[in-house]
């Protein structure tokens, strides 16, 4: 039983070692220029499950290197959804997106919407967890003040402060949900082929509408068979053919 033990125990280590080791060959290739080869490497470590800013970032950047602006772009929103404060991450996107040909602009966000994603992103889905926990820490410590205390001011003091951090406690698991929400959506996709054809129903005889070119980032909003309803930053609608996105 302890040899079983054993062996499982090394099987483990040797599995929790090799996407380690995938990762520094695909960093030395990187390192190298050898960007195509670098990019199949961190994509054998994604294929495996496994995810993080940095083999995100670094596949991105692999794409961006060789040209490949949609995969670029869609490795920089995953790497955005672990963390949206990644401001190297951020700035890449930016330069990968002025890549795009013909990028479609997303009409002006309502501004209780933009401020609200602002909010959310304060912090990760893990922040948000610290920042719970401490906040109902000081909440019960707020009670035992209003409780125990004898002096009218400590108990005042307490009170409204015990409010005031119930109130934030509240907006702070709400924005844990939504950032959880948004870190487990998948109805955002990146067109990854050269375009797809944006057409008025889910059949290749009915009408063009438009191009999306790659590296735009489209919204999913009814599937049929192959085929995506889709929503497009500046409202427009239509089907596209699913083989051409990859979802973020």
């Amino acid at each position: 039983m302890k040899k079983i033990m054993l062996l499982l125990v090394i099987l483990i280590s040797i599995l929790n070692a090799r996407p380690e080791k995938d990762f520094e060959q695909a960093n030395s290739l990187y390192s190298q220029k050898k960007y195509s080869e670098a990019a199949e490497k961190y994509m054998q470590i994604v294929s495996k499950g496994y995810s993080g800013v940095p083999l995100y970032y670094n596949l991105a950047n692999c794409y961006y290197r060789t040209g490949k602006v949609g995969y670029a772009v869609l490795y920089y929103e995953k790497a955005l959804r672990l963390n949206p404060h990644d401001e190297d991450t951020k700035h890449n996107l930016v330069m990968a997106k002025r890549l795009i040909q013909g990028e479609i602009k997303p009409l002006p966000a309502f501004f209780i919407w933009k401020w609200l994603d602002t909010v959310r992103n304060i912090f990760t889905p893990d922040g948000w967890t610290v920042f719970l926990t401490v906040t109902f820490f000081l909440i019960l410590a707020m009670f035992g003040l209003f409780v125990f205390m004898e002096d009218v001011i400590i108990k005042k003091f307490s009170f409204y402060m015990g409010l005031f951090l119930v109130l934030l406690f509240i907006s702070g698991l709400a924005a844990l949900i939504s950032s959880f929400t948004q870190t487990g959506r998948t109805d955002e996709k990146v067109v990854v082929a050269s375009y797809v054809i944006l057409r008025s129903e889910p059949d290749e005889t009915s009408t063009e509408i438009m191009k999306i070119n790659e590296g735009n980032k489209i919204r999913a909003a009814e599937e049929d068979g192959d085929w995506l309803k889709v929503i497009l930053p500046d409202g427009k609608t239509g089907w596209i053919l699913r083989t051409g996105v990859e979802q973020i």
